[in-house]
């Protein structure tokens, strides 16, 4: 369904959005580029498609005469926004968090990465999500997050079987778009952020609005939202959130998955016939997510110092060897009891 209304081509201001009821509601003036107004637009006219055919010039700030047809040299709203999805590599095997190490002065130590990346490929893992909360990410700065970035960049160098995927999240949006970027200019295999822990997002659209500014930073790498709700408060359907930015955001991937529901996790990858990489995220239910038909890869903090182990419910699983399977799950559970 389309609409007739001109699309000026430069920025304007829109001087209202549309109620849930479909009425004309003033809220002030917001700046809005082209493609968000055709959004909002295209949003009231979908709610309200009895009201499809109502001029809608008046809700666009028309630009001065300049003697040419604005129908005819702008653009028109289409009312099924989509944008193409770009198709990413889905990741098979466990991915690790790794720690950040430290000096005992507390600056960053990066002598170690070498040998902490050998020693996590020597235990079977396929990558390393960095700057996350196992990394203290959080707690570093943008400058601190960069070199950590490139130490394990360089550390792993050409190799095709282990990837580095950047935790770029951050309360500065800026500054997360930026740690996006510079993801990219060295190199990363993929992003990542979280929902920020302060302010806390609360809507569905607050986080797609927040995930859409830092993947565009990167917008060549496969983008992953890393949903851990514990530590930002930000308890939404990760059901929801696929269905908003599925034509939305071109590079969003798909979800590191840090939450107890496995019923919303295996929905989430049934979700258009598989389309999204779930990646799971808690290392004490890989055999009953294996159970459901998933979890061909996650990232783990455990992996860390447990990850033969962990890897071990996977091979035994792939074997039809239920009951070692077991063994080993009830062993990793046993072993993050103590920490």
């Amino acid at each position: 369904m389309s609409s007739d209304v001109p699309m000026p081509s430069e920025t304007y201001l829109i001087t209202a959005l549309f109620s849930p009821i479909g009425k004309f509601s003033p809220i002030g003036l917001i700046f809005c580029s082209g493609n968000e107004i055709k959004r909002y637009i295209c949003d009231w006219i979908n709610r309200r498609a009895a009201l499809a055919t109502t001029d809608t010039r008046h809700l666009l700030k028309q630009p001065r005469d300049t003697g040419h047809d604005n129908n005819k040299t702008n653009r028109h709203i289409h009312c099924t926004m989509s944008t193409e999805m770009k198709k990413f590599e889905k990741i098979t095997g466990l991915i690790d968090a790794p720690f950040t190490p430290f000096t005992p002065e507390g600056d960053l130590n990066l002598e170690p990465i070498p040998a902490y990346y050998n020693m996590l490929r020597a235990n079977g893992m396929k990558g390393v999500f960095i700057n996350g909360s196992s990394g203290e990410g959080y707690m570093l700065t943008d400058d601190e997050r960069k070199r950590l970035a490139e130490a394990w960049v360089a550390a792993v160098g050409d190799d095709p079987d282990f990837k580095v995927i950047v935790h770029v999240g951050s309360c500065c949006l800026r500054s997360a778009k930026e740690l996006a970027r510079h993801a990219a200019e060295i190199g990363a295999w993929g992003i990542g952020a979280m929902a920020p822990p302060f302010p806390k997002i609360g809507r569905i659209e607050e986080l797609v609005k927040y995930i859409e500014e830092i993947a565009s930073g990167a917008p060549d790498l496969p983008f992953y939202y890393y949903h851990i709700p514990a530590f930002n408060g930000a308890f939404l359907p990760m059901t929801e959130l696929l269905e908003a930015v599925d034509g939305r955001v071109p590079n969003f991937a798909g979800i590191k998955y840090t939450f107890e529901s496995l019923y919303e996790y295996n929905q989430c990858r049934l979700y258009g016939n598989g389309k999204f990489d779930m990646l799971h995220g808690q290392d004490e239910t890989i055999l009953p997510s294996l159970a459901q038909g998933g979890a061909q890869g996650g990232i783990g903090g455990t992996t860390n110092y447990n990850g033969r182990e962990l890897n071990a419910i996977i091979e035994a699983w792939k074997r039809g060897d239920i009951e070692a399977a077991r063994e080993h799950q009830n062993f990793s559970q046993e072993v993050i009891n103590v920490i």
